[in-house]
Order: C-alpha cells, then sequence, then structure tokens
C-alpha cells in the first residue's frame, strides 16, 4: 500500500459523518428559524386585526379619540406584517393563495371600519355583524395559514432529519467498504511477502544442504586404498552426485577440451 493511500480511516469517517450531521442539522436549523418567522408574521397580522376591533369598538362605545390609537397603531402593524408574510411566501403558492385571501377579508373590514369612524358612533345592528362576520373569517384564515405553516416547517424538519441519517449510513458505508478493501489489500500484500520469505528461506536451506553435500562428496577419492564401504557410498550416491553436479562436471569438461 502506498503511503498516499496509508490514511486513518475511523477519524476521516468521523470526520466525514460530522460534516454530514452539521450540514443536514444546520437545514434543520434554518428551516425551523424560516418557518418560526412566518408564523411570527402571519401571528402579528392577526394581533394588529384585534387591535384595530378594539379600538373601534372603544370609540364607538365612548367617543373618546384616546381608543383610536390601538386602531391607528394596529392598522400600521398589520400592513409592515403583511408585506413581511408577502416576501417570506414568495414562491410559495398555496401558501400566497391563502394569505391574500386573508388580506382580502382584512382589507374589507377595514374599509368597513373607516366608513364608520365617517358616518358617527350610532352603529346598525347589521353592520356589526357583518363587521364581526369579516373578522371571524379572518381569523379563521389566520389559523388555517399557521397551522399549515407549523405543518410545513415539521415536514422539513423530517426530512432534513431522514436526509441526515442516509448521509451518515452513506458515509459509513463507503468508509467501511474503503477500509475493507484497504485491509484485504494489505492481508493479501503480507501473504506475497511470507510467501517469498518462505522461499528464500527455503532456498537458503537447499543451498546450504548441498554446499555440504559437495563438501563431503569433495573428500571421495578413488586409489589403492578405497574400501568396500567408500566404494558402496560412490555407487549409492552416483545418481545424486550427477544431478547436483552435472553443470559443474560440463563446465570443467569443456574447459579441459573435452567433447
Amino acid at each position: 500500500m502506498t503511503r498516499a493511500l496509508r490514511v486513518p480511516l475511523l477519524p476521516l469517517g468521523a470526520l466525514l459523518i460530522a460534516l454530514a450531521v452539521w450540514s443536514t442539522a444546520d437545514v434543520q436549523r434554518r428551516a425551523a428559524e424560516r418557518g418560526a418567522e412566518r408564523v411570527a408574521a402571519a401571528q402579528s397580522q392577526v394581533t394588529a386585526m384585534l387591535d384595530q376591533e378594539t379600538g373601534l369598538r372603544g370609540y364607538l362605545l365612548t367617543g373618546d379619540d384616546e381608543f383610536l390609537e390601538p386602531y391607528e397603531s394596529g392598522r400600521r402593524r398589520f400592513e409592515t406584517a403583511d408585506r413581511r408574510m408577502d416576501a417570506l411566501l414568495e414562491g410559495h403558492d398555496e401558501l400566497e393563495a391563502l394569505e391574500r385571501r386573508g388580506d382580502v377579508i382584512a382589507h374589507r373590514w377595514q374599509t368597513a371600519a373607516r366608513a364608520r369612524l365617517g358616518a358617527g358612533r350610532r352603529v346598525p345592528v347589521a353592520e356589526a355583524r357583518q363587521r364581526k362576520a369579516l373578522m371571524d373569517a379572518f381569523r379563521a384564515t389566520n389559523t388555517d395559514l399557521v397551522d399549515r405553516l407549523d405543518t410545513r416547517r415539521v415536514e422539513r424538519q423530517r426530512l432534513a432529519a431522514l436526509v441526515s441519517a442516509a448521509l451518515a449510513f452513506f458515509v459509513l458505508l463507503v468508509v467501511g467498504g474503503a477500509g475493507s478493501w484497504f485491509a484485504r489489500r494489505r492481508r493479501a500484500a503480507e501473504r506475497r511477502r511470507e510467501e517469498r520469505e518462505h522461499r528464500y528461506v527455503t532456498t537458503q536451506a537447499e543451498f546450504a544442504a548441498r554446499k555440504e553435500q559437495w563438501g563431503e562428496d569433495k573428500q571421495v577419492r578413488w586409489g589403492p586404498t578405497t574400501d568396500a564401504a567408500e566404494v558402496a557410498y560412490v555407487l549409492y550416491q552416483a545418481p545424486a552426485l550427477v544431478a547436483v553436479h552435472a553443470a559443474e562436471m560440463l563446465a570443467k569438461t569443456r574447459a579441459g577440451g573435452g567433447p
């Protein structure tokens, strides 16, 4: 295995898993923050409308202009929250349609409220009921919007959690597979090294044995004093002598000018 491949797989896997979890956790966090911001804007809308209703009712009952302050501030806060909501829901057609429906109802109520302020404090029952119906319709639409925003936020967080788990599993699978592949390569390399060492040791042992045998064979001499035991040894070892020393014998024959 090359030096470039000797990377600690466990720390690398832990790092990759940490990055995967961090990235999906960041997605979850941003989804939660975005969802909470949308819910807060929707709740600001309904709070602003209720302040307008409270201020209008107080003024019509008492004639005190002081009650118009929450009405006016509620109207301004509603417009601010409405613009914020339009920006937050951009690109989400279904939620935008629901929010626009709430805007239409709110603007109808505000139109009726301005008309009543210009017409005096005596309020016909039918008109009061109409404004109440509009306010109830706006609150119902706003509640539906908030519920859908919460549902969407939870779904996005659940999806991000699933993606995080899938990424972690994928990283574990890849790192585990790479580790197994590197381990198999290392075991194969070790087996090849052991086989080479075994062959070397065997070769050296055979060489030493042959060298020893060659030394013994050199001591064998033919002569008048050669006894029967030595003759028997020579005859017994003749095949081995030919096999072991054939090359040496041929070389000496050629050097001596033999056939």
